[in-house]
């Protein structure tokens, strides 16, 4: 099974930092929608938890995604936030992201392939048990580091039990130019509304 790219809804999100460096966040005003977007929304399911008056709405334009957020704060405060990525960026974003079952199968025919020469070679070397266990054992390490370099370039963590984990720290330090724009401007804004930590949560 293929673990590609978060869902839209997610990496719409991170990709907020776009929208605040574009200063299309916060409470700032924006134009008015064409007359294609606003159609689209109206058609979009609109998703939300009414327990939080947490709100969603995701769409997808001709050339780019599209999404609004609303939420209350811990003063009741109704927050919005909205922004466009193009399509182009968001596709450069989420393809290095995420691992396919289809490279996880390359590494392990490289395996098969190796131990299979390895023991053929054995046996025209007349090689012991012992020598060919170790040459075997050699080419799993190596197998072992392929998929743990692979899966780290993709954003996951193998464990010991060959289960696999998003590798969380990695994608924060990886992240942290793209979200600092989307720091600055809760800073403003935090700073325009006088919240505190709380509030602005």
């Amino acid at each position: 099974m293929d673990y590609g790219p978060p869902p839209l809804p997610l990496a719409l999100a991170a990709a907020l930092c776009a929208a605040a460096a574009a200063g299309l966040a916060a409470d700032r005003p924006r134009p008015p929608r064409p007359a294609y977007e606003a159609a689209v929304f109206e058609q979009e399911a609109v998703g939300g938890d009414p327990n939080t008056h947490a709100t969603q709405k995701i769409a997808e334009l001709p050339d780019a995604y599209s999404a609004e957020y609303g939420f209350e704060n811990f003063n009741s405060d109704q927050l919005q936030a909205g922004f466009q990525v193009k399509k182009s960026a968001f596709q450069s974003y989420a393809a290095e992201w995420g691992y396919s079952t289809k490279d996880i199968n390359a590494l392990k025919a490289w395996l098969a392939k190796a131990r299979q020469e390895a023991f053929q070679t054995a046996t025209q070397n007349d090689s012991s048990q012992e020598q060919l266990d170790a040459a075997v054992a050699g080419l799993q390490k190596q197998y072992r580091q392929k998929l743990e370099g692979y899966m780290a370039s993709r954003g996951f963590k193998l464990l010991p039990d060959d289960s696999a984990r998003v590798d969380m720290p990695a994608l924060a330090r990886k992240n942290a130019p793209l979200v600092k724009p989307l720091m600055l401007e809760l800073d403003r804004w935090a700073q325009k509304k006088h919240y505190g930590s709380e509030e602005i949560v």
